[in-house]
């Protein structure tokens, strides 16, 4: 006998042997399929499913999966369904809530000298407190577009982009700003710090309609100016927290580089002071001050 007979005649004998060594665990374990029914299992499965497939109720379609729940259950006793037989369950779906019930209405008062709506306090009143402040955040937005829209020349719609800057607003911004540098010359850093706050409240509320290059421009100046009075008081972190802000106006500004590398100095992080004084100096390497303030955090 050759060795690739030896080796036929054991694999047969081990495939005997698991075969008869399967029969005995379905004996003696209950419930165990056999595994030489194990095509015919399967075949019987493959059956039944299609067998219960072709036994959809009627509403059920491949555009409408969902269609079904709502068939009423078929007449006759089945033994497919899952609850003894008794065909598909029937799911109550919950009706749809009316539109009136969403909608809430009241009775709001329009002041036109100041161009602001209101709710009456006996309306507010009776509301519960998370209803309270929802109403009184729609009218904080609605009387924000009050106020643009009356400061527009024309009240009944938004006019188009001004090219040139010469409204009242930028008037008062940069009176507000010149205010603040003379308090910063005289070495009146807080009084410096109170007129710049003012006008970058005043340049960052400027209606939604002007161009956003103004905003730009206007803060990044006034928070520039800021943050070195910021840093004459010694507030090291409010002047960094400037910096930042300048620099993402206006990242290619040698201005917030500067400040954000003085504001770090004066927190004591030196490596991350010369890292933002090389980061300003990678826009403009001929910068003075920064080449100084560089030469300054290296010694």
């Amino acid at each position: 006998m050759s060795v690739g007979e030896v080796f036929h005649a054991l694999s047969q004998l081990a495939l005997h042997s698991s075969r008869h060594l399967a029969r005995l665990m379905c004996h003696v374990t209950p419930g165990t399929p056999c595994p030489a029914q194990h095509h015919q299992s399967s075949y019987t499965r493959r059956y039944h499913q299609q067998d219960q497939e072709s036994k959809m109720p009627p509403a059920f379609s491949s555009h409408n999966p969902t269609a079904h729940l709502q068939a009423p259950p078929e007449p006759h006793g089945g033994g497919g369904g899952c609850c003894g037989g008794h065909g598909a369950p029937k799911i109550e779906l919950p009706d749809p809530t009316p539109l009136d019930e969403l909608i809430t209405i009241h009775n709001l008062s329009f002041d036109p000298e100041t161009h602001q709506v209101s709710l009456p306090g006996k309306s507010a009143a009776t509301q519960k407190p998370a209803e309270q402040k929802l109403l009184q955040d729609t009218l904080a937005i609605i009387n924000d577009l009050s106020q643009y829209l009356a400061r527009a020349p024309m009240p009944h719609c938004p006019p188009p982009p001004q090219m040139v800057q010469n409204n009242p607003r930028s008037a008062q911004i940069t009176a507000l700003k010149e205010e603040g540098n003379t308090a910063f010359k005289a070495n009146d850093f807080n009084k410096a710090i109170e007129m710049y706050t003012v006008a970058a409240n005043a340049a960052s509320t400027r209606p939604l309609f002007e161009p956003s290059v103004w905003i730009r421009e206007e803060l990044s100046v006034i928070l520039c100016n800021r943050a070195a009075a910021y840093s004459a008081a010694k507030m090291w972190v409010e002047a960094l927290c400037d910096a930042e802000v300048v620099i993402q106006l206006k990242r290619n500004w040698n201005k917030g580089h500067f400040r954000k590398a003085k504001a770090l100095q004066g927190l004591g992080h030196i490596e991350e002071a010369k890292d933002a004084a090389l980061l300003g100096l990678e826009f403009e390497p001929d910068n003075a001050d920064l080449q100084a303030a560089f030469e300054e955090l290296k010694a």
